[in-house]
């Protein structure tokens, strides 16, 4: 997911700018607005505004007097930064909570495609004698035509549900088909070998959110190469007591380095969130993350405990 800002004097064209952006389906959060809506009385904003210039900058309603407050600060340089450090603060806060809610938001409606992906598939499967009856009374009828058709049918129906990996658990086969075919429209080959039992663990919507944004990344670093050198490796299998997931795609330009002991994310400033996604539930479950960068190619590789094993990895 994108995230940028846009800033600028008035009259610099904001407001047509968001308005552009809004009809290309983005998710939009003014800050002015949140501000005001972050100063009503009782919220965490207001509160330490007046713990920090004294409640007289609000008049009998609670409202903040702007006039006041700016007599106090705008005199004084250190009173200016600190109150543009609890505005700073508070408002990064509320945006981080707003931007991971909504993010949340956007994975529980691919969550609910999934879904809609696999009650499809066991459909087709339900229906599959029905269409060979139906095949048969064509053929005794000698209606090639009708064959013809309906195959034609079949295959465009069939295309939308093809199962290419089976894994052995439902969500897990509904996911990395559905990426699959989402990297094949792609012109993106991808080499999946899969082993998951039936029960895990792991919610259906965090193997969501692991599988779903490391395909993703994937699919974008691919998306750089030619077609001819594009290739995802998709490894799942059970290690002992965990989980093991590996996920390898060959990348354009030289070997990644690290900042902080992590990588950034190659899509530049204002992406990454995805990774955050994937550290922050693996995390959760108590699991380890691994990512390595090699020249023409980024491996992830994921262990999560199963029934409730605890992974501590070694030194």
């Amino acid at each position: 997911m994108l995230i940028f800002g846009i800033t600028g004097g008035t009259g610099a064209g904001k407001t047509s700018a968001l308005r552009v952006l809004e009809k290309l389906g983005a998710y939009l959060i003014d800050c002015d607005a949140l501000y005001y809506e972050m100063l009503r009385p009782g919220t965490e904003l207001h509160t330490a505004i007046g713990e920090a210039f004294g409640w007289d900058v609000y008049d009998g309603s609670g409202a903040l007097d702007r006039q006041k407050l700016g007599n106090l600060v705008f005199s004084q340089p250190a009173e200016l930064q600190k109150l543009n450090a609890i505005i700073y603060r508070y408002l990064c806060a509320e945006l981080d909570r707003r931007i991971a809610a909504y993010q949340q938001e956007l994975l529980e409606t691919h969550y609910r495609e999934v879904e809609n992906m696999y009650r499809e598939m066991r459909g087709w499967r339900h229906d599959y004698r029905n269409h060979i009856q139906l095949l048969k009374m064509y053929a005794q009828n000698g209606d090639l035509d009708a064959i013809r058709a309906y195959l034609d049918a079949l295959e465009t129906d069939l295309t939308r549900v093809d199962t290419v990996v089976k894994t052995g658990n439902r969500m897990a086969d509904a996911i990395l088909n559905s990426k699959i075919s989402l990297a094949k429209s792609k012109h993106i080959p991808v080499r999946a070998d899969a082993h998951i039992p039936v029960a895990l663990a792991v919610s259906d919507l965090d193997l969501c959110v692991i599988l779903g944004n490391l395909f993703d990344n994937a699919i974008e670093a691919s998306l750089r190469l030619p077609e001819e050198e594009r290739m995802i490796r998709v490894y799942m299998d059970t290690k002992g007591a965990q989980l093991y997931i590996s996920f390898t795609n060959l990348a354009a330009g030289g070997k990644q380095k690290k900042e902080n002991g992590r990588f950034r994310s190659t899509k530049g400033a204002g992406h990454g969130f995805g990774l955050f996604r994937i550290d922050s539930v693996v995390g959760r479950l108590g699991g380890y993350i691994r990512r390595a960068s090699e020249a023409g190619a980024f491996t992830t590789e994921i262990l999560l405990p199963l029934d409730g094993a605890q992974f501590v990895p070694k030194n």
